[in-house]
């Protein structure tokens, strides 16, 4: 269950339709400060993308940008355990047989002030925030 001082942070910035995404055990690669990302696997996730990302968006996130040949990736705020905001980027990556969801750039700050320990249970929840923006809440279970 999401805590209710989450809520009423959401609520705050305007936040509305609140989908808890996923809970996951924190491993040594999330933590990573080199991998700068919180890897979310397709199979962690308990429910569809489309049921949390608008069409455009799941399209932005399968394809490339032609100048850098870089995965695009959508800007998300996280509201941390804590409730402070960081603007991070949620991108796709393909694997051999399936993909993965990673929240990265700035990600290490996020584990740095939340002292993140492999081991430690986090529940993922998402919801949409002024201008329709997709943003994540992360609570420590």
């Amino acid at each position: 269950m999401l805590p209710e001082m989450t809520k009423k942070k959401i609520d705050e910035i305007g936040g509305r339709n609140i989908i808890k995404i996923l809970e996951k055990k924190v491993y040594q690669s999330d933590l990573c400060k080199t991998n700068d990302r919180l890897s979310i696997s397709e199979k962690m996730i308990l429910l569809k993308a489309e049921d949390f990302l608008k069409p455009e968006e799941l399209n932005l996130l399968m394809t490339k940008d032609p100048k850098t040949n870089k995965l695009n990736g959508i800007p998300v705020l996280v509201l941390d355990p804590n409730l402070k905001e960081f603007n991070l980027v949620l991108k796709r990556w393909q694997m051999t047989t399936s993909f993965t969801y990673n929240l990265t750039s700035r990600w290490y700050d996020v584990v740095k002030c939340n002292n993140f320990q492999v081991g430690d249970v986090l529940q993922l929840w998402s919801f949409r925030g002024l201008d329709d923006q997709l943003g994540f809440a992360l609570v420590r279970v």
